[in-house]
């Protein structure tokens, strides 16, 4: 269980503070508030099983996950319809290595392809700025400053 004010990633939103934690109808939520939006407000269940958040990465965490980007292997999904689909599920994953993949994947596409939709370059740039918000605010670092982190982490 997470207290208030606490920062957590939220498997869309991104990186969030716990403003709150009320009961309605004899059920917790937490209410977030987007790091860079306090007039966003979110709410979930305390005890929601799906994993909405999680603790914000640790900079051993982000290490990790930047040492093993030259490892992941990731293909990308020509058929649009399967594409959006995949590549959705991918995004709301909140997961690091997940969104690298992601990332990898359209970076992937776009080189063998010579360009890529505009929907493709959405979601490129939604999940760099879930990955931005999230490393900047864990390494205490610009959000302007965490693409070269990356690149000299993975040895890119």
């Amino acid at each position: 269980m997470f207290n208030v004010g606490e920062y957590v990633v939220h498997n869309v939103e991104g990186l969030c503070k716990i403003k709150d934690i009320v009961n309605y109808f004899d059920k917790d939520y937490y209410v977030l508030n987007k790091f860079d939006d306090s007039r966003t407000k979110i709410m979930i269940p305390v005890n929601s099983k799906l994993n909405l958040v999680r603790s914000v990465a640790s900079k051993s965490e982000i290490d990790e996950a930047i040492k093993n980007i030259p490892s992941i292997i990731a293909e990308p999904i020509y058929d649009y319809r399967i594409r959006t689909r995949e590549y959705d599920r991918m995004l709301k994953s909140g997961n690091i290595e997940i969104l690298f993949k992601l990332i990898k994947s359209l970076l992937k596409q776009k080189k063998d392809k010579g360009n890529l939709t505009e929907t493709d370059k959405k979601i490129i740039k939604m999940a760099e700025d879930l990955i931005d918000v999230e490393f900047a605010y864990s390494l205490n670092i610009n959000q302007d400053d965490v693409k070269d982190y990356i690149l000299n982490g993975a040895g890119i």
